[in-house]
């Protein structure tokens, strides 16, 4: 399940012309019926808006699909936001994008691992990378 999805320019006048939070938030109820945390929507806040900025190169083609909330069937887990379209080839081909809500992160010296700060709260996590390998059963 997908619970948003639109091309580069829908998703840019989303983000500047409406609250790209909201949106995602009735597309997520839309599609199961239920809402969120708030701290989810508080993420999309917080967040989409720099996937916004990265679009606005006009490098990226007007079409490049846009999903926000990939469900993988089968299992609890998502992937934040999937970007699509094709190389230069011609063949289709995806970039998963791991949102984090950190302020900070710093190598460790364990592979993968990475010393993270959000807001006051210290700990370790898998680094975004690792974290999609993951999502996908790569890793």
């Amino acid at each position: 399940m997908i619970v948003y999805q639109a091309q580069k320019t829908q998703f840019l006048s989303d983000n500047d012309d409406r609250d790209i939070e909201d949106v995602i938030l009735a597309s997520y109820r839309a599609a199961t019926g239920h809402g969120v945390a708030a701290s989810e929507v508080k993420s999309w806040k917080e967040s989409l808006h720099y996937i916004a900025s990265v679009l606005r190169d006009d490098d990226i083609p007007d079409d490049t699909g846009v999903a926000v909330e990939l469900h993988i069937p089968q299992s609890s887990k998502r992937i934040d936001v999937t970007l699509s379209g094709l190389d230069e080839s011609g063949s289709p081909c995806a970039i998963l994008v791991e949102l984090k809500q950190w302020s900070e992160a710093e190598l460790t010296g364990k592979d993968g691992i990475v010393r993270t700060i959000c807001g006051w709260w210290v700990s370790r996590a898998c680094a975004p990378l690792v974290s999609s390998l993951v999502l996908c059963g790569i890793a």
